[in-house]
């Protein structure tokens, strides 16, 4: 410390400055007195007030060491990094989405009138099938279909038997709306016809919107009007992306045409949720901010008629000292094919308690970012989403005062992600990611004195990939597996860092307990529903499980790793209110600042409303 070095112990605390070793020369300490005029400001004016009376014998034979020191720069402050669990810059911005409806689509079955015990014993040689009015797949393969009857003496209801396998193919094809029928025909010849009657959809009404919301449904479900024969995977798309739309839910039902042989028509009954709020509160933070969270977001859906959705939120530690947080959404959907626009801000700032506490710890940190998707791939058992977007993100933190970090960086990337589900009664997800950092639109630049982390990069090239399997086991009964990581080309700014630690990779720990510009997580949860037991609950859940991580530290080499197992109960309270009580187990890597028990006990609480 400077006060040992100057020679008298009254000097502790007055003064502030990096003990951290770096390079420097007269260049660099010119440069560095350029960049931290106010840093020399402070630390002089702290300086003279603790030696302008009885230290004045010490100051002459250490000046110039003294502002050597002043003037080093910023850049070994890189080093002299917040604990990761403090450090600020690590949120994304993210709009709230609105709940979700519900897909719902009624097709009524095709009813046949049962044939007469006269009409079914009559007998007849069918020397050949001929299939009229199939368009969508070809006639040979559906006549193929008829192969087993020809040359044989059948009943019509064989003959039946063969329109429904040729109504089959076209329904496995993705033709639901298509029908078969044996026409009444006389024949001498043995020559039988099937009528195919490819269905389409002839009109649409819309119950339950008006203006633009109702011209916008209208339009996603173009296309079903359009196609003919109709294709259930198009319809399926259709419906789903009315559902898509935030606040909206809608239900469709398919009913015979009144006016046109072989058309249904479509009644969609549609309606928007205006206004949604969530709310909740937990013990997941660490003590340097928390542990204690407490969040509260609102959304407003089509208030204006456009099917946009506006969202706002704040956050909060009890005391409102440690952690306060701020964000601002609004999502507009693009079109009529799926296609929706997205823009985000937050703003986070704290006062880090816990070994920060006595050293007036500040940090703060904003996003705001830009964002277009896209489904390629929309239907129930599959979902292929293209993300990609722009965010300006700065991050900055202070101790007693004195600048430590400041970094703003400008980052540009695109996701392509996959949600399937109904192969081996599971749902699968994977989603790789690409992140590229822009310093050229007035973000920090590599070698910047001020810069969180030593050799950082702003213009960093960054890989990531998630990967997840829900598996039902048996009835109640489910596995859950998940890893993800990341991979970077160059040293990362600490807000682009791969985290350990947390509601994901490590549960036993604080978030962000390790980070590294590279690294992986894994986790397994075994988990049974018992809502049986208690039937007053509207779901109940046990769980198990284990997660670890690894992450490398790409100027170093160094590699940190941690893995943790516990257990859980969730619980549905009522429709609206959920609860989690866990408690976790550290198996290996750093210590939880949170109690500093063997053991991280956690409680939940989330509202809908």
């Amino acid at each position: 410390m400077l006060a040992r070095f100057l020679g008298h112990p009254d000097c502790s605390g007055s003064i502030y400055f990096s003990t951290l070793s770096c390079r420097w020369s007269v260049r660099k300490i010119w440069a560095g007195a350029q960049i931290d005029l106010g840093l020399t400001r402070y630390l002089w004016g702290n300086f003279l007030l603790a030696t302008a009376s009885n230290h004045a014998r010490y100051l002459s034979g250490r000046l110039a060491v003294v502002l050597l020191t002043f003037w080093l720069p910023l850049s070994a402050q890189g080093q002299s990094r917040l604990p990761s669990s403090a450090e600020p810059g690590r949120e994304k911005p993210v709009v709230q989405p609105a709940p979700r409806g519900d897909f719902d689509i009624i097709i009524p079955a095709p009813k046949r009138a049962p044939l007469g015990q006269d009409v079914d014993s009559l007998r007849f040689l069918v020397r050949e099938v001929v299939v009229e009015g199939a368009t969508a797949l070809p006639k040979e393969d559906l006549s193929a279909l008829a192969a087993p009857i020809i040359g044989r003496e059948v009943s019509l209801s064989d003959i039946i038997g063969i329109a429904e396998a040729i109504e089959a193919r076209y329904r496995a094809e993705g033709y639901l709306l298509t029908r078969t029928v044996v026409p009444p025909q006389r024949t001498r010849s043995g020559i039988f016809k099937i009528q195919v009657v490819e269905g389409y959809v002839g009109a649409i009404a819309v119950e339950g919107l008006a203006g633009a919301e109702e011209a916008r449904v209208r339009g996603i479900l173009a296309p079903v009007v359009a196609q003919r024969p109709l294709r259930n995977d198009t319809m399926e798309r259709a419906l789903l992306l009315v559902n898509d739309l935030p606040g909206m839910k809608a239900a469709g039902l398919l009913k015979p045409s009144k006016d046109e042989t072989g058309a249904a028509d479509l009644v969609l009954t549609a309606s928007v949720a205006t206004m949604d709020v969530t709310a909740s509160v937990d013990n997941r933070s660490s003590r340097y901010e928390g542990p204690w969270y407490a969040n509260s977001d609102i959304g407003l859906n089509s208030v204006a008629g456009f099917g946009e959705r506006v969202t706002a939120g704040v956050s909060s530690t009890p005391d409102g000292r440690k952690k306060k947080a701020m964000r601002l959404g609004y999502v507009q959907p693009m079109g009529t094919d799926g296609a929706m626009a997205s823009l985000a801000f937050d703003y986070s700032m704290s006062r880090p308690g816990y070994t920060l506490e006595d050293q007036d710890g500040r940090t703060f940190s904003s996003n705001l970012g830009g964002r277009l998707s896209y489904p390629l791939l929309r239907t129930r058992a599959n979902t292929i989403t293209l993300d990609g977007g722009l965010t300006a993100r700065m991050a900055n933190s202070h101790l007693a005062g004195v600048p430590v970090s400041f970094d703003r960086w400008r980052v540009v990337d695109a996701k392509l992600s996959w949600l399937h589900s109904g192969w081996l009664s599971g749902v699968d997800s994977a989603a790789m990611g690409l992140s590229r950092g822009l310093p050229q639109l007035g973000g920090s630049a590599r070698g910047d004195a001020s810069l969180s982390r030593l050799g950082a990069d702003p213009s960093f090239t960054k890989a990531t990939f998630d990967l997840s399997r829900l598996q039902n086991l048996a009835p109640s009964w489910d596995l859950y597996l998940g890893t993800s990581g990341q991979y970077s080309d160059v040293t990362l700014l600490s807000g682009e860092e791969f985290a350990l630690g947390g509601t994901t990779y490590g549960h036993g720990y604080d978030p962000s307990a390790l980070v590294g510009d590279h690294g992986f997580g894994a986790t397994a949860s075994l988990r049974h529903d018992i809502s049986a037991l208690v039937p007053e609950a509207k779901s109940l859940m046990v769980y198990t499980f284990y997660d670890a991580g690894l992450v490398w530290i790409r100027s170093t080499g160094r590699q940190q790793g941690l893995s943790s197992c516990g257990a859980g109960l969730r619980s549905g309270l009522t429709d609206s209110l959920d609860a989690t009580l866990e408690a976790a187990h550290r198996l290996q890597g750093a210590e939880s600042t949170v109690g500093g028990h063997f053991a991280r006990v956690i409680l939940a609480l989330s509202g809908r409303f």
